[in-house]
């Protein structure tokens, strides 16, 4: 009798305490900044074990449009970024795709170059829309990343809250 309080106790105590963002390592500032970018921005919901946000960048631009940049940093000089636009984009690299399927930006593949000429591996998603929307798009590119760690969070990509 007394273990069926406590349980209905802790989930009540679980439905009433505060919710943590999904979004690992953004503060309530970094979404207010993200926000200015407008009302559609995807964010991660899985960051791969040892990335951090180093930093939250937007760009309100009435000529080219509103951009956002949400920059991870991970180990060993491992980077991705989680970009937002609503114009003036232009195409990334070809590289080795990798399939992916987001619940929220649909069917794509990933490109993974290989390391040359000094630089790191790279990966790019490709524009993103979402579904009946020309723009926002966004996009999700790196250096020195796993390109199956980086399917993981495209595949995670949802809209911040």
């Amino acid at each position: 009798m007394y273990s069926s309080r406590c349980l209905a106790f802790l989930s009540l105590c679980l439905l009433w305490a505060p919710v943590a963002h999904a979004e690992p390592g953004l503060d309530a500032a970094q979404l207010a900044k993200l926000k200015k970018f407008g009302p559609k921005v995807v964010v991660p919901a899985f960051v791969p074990p040892g990335f951090k946000v180093g930093q939250v960048k937007v760009d309100i631009d009435p000529r080219f449009g509103n951009s956002y940049n949400l920059i991870y940093n991970g180990p060993n000089q491992a980077r991705f970024t989680v970009q937002g636009a609503n114009g003036g984009i232009g195409d990334g690299p070809d590289g080795k795709p990798y399939p992916f399927q987001s619940p929220l930006l649909g069917k794509g593949q990933l490109q993974w170059s290989p390391p040359a000429d000094g630089q790191p591996a790279g990966v790019w998603s490709g524009w993103l829309h979402l579904p009946g929307a020309e723009f926002p798009v966004f996009s999700l590119s790196g250096s020195a990343v796993d390109p199956q760690l980086a399917v993981k969070v495209i595949e995670s990509l949802q809209l911040a809250p």
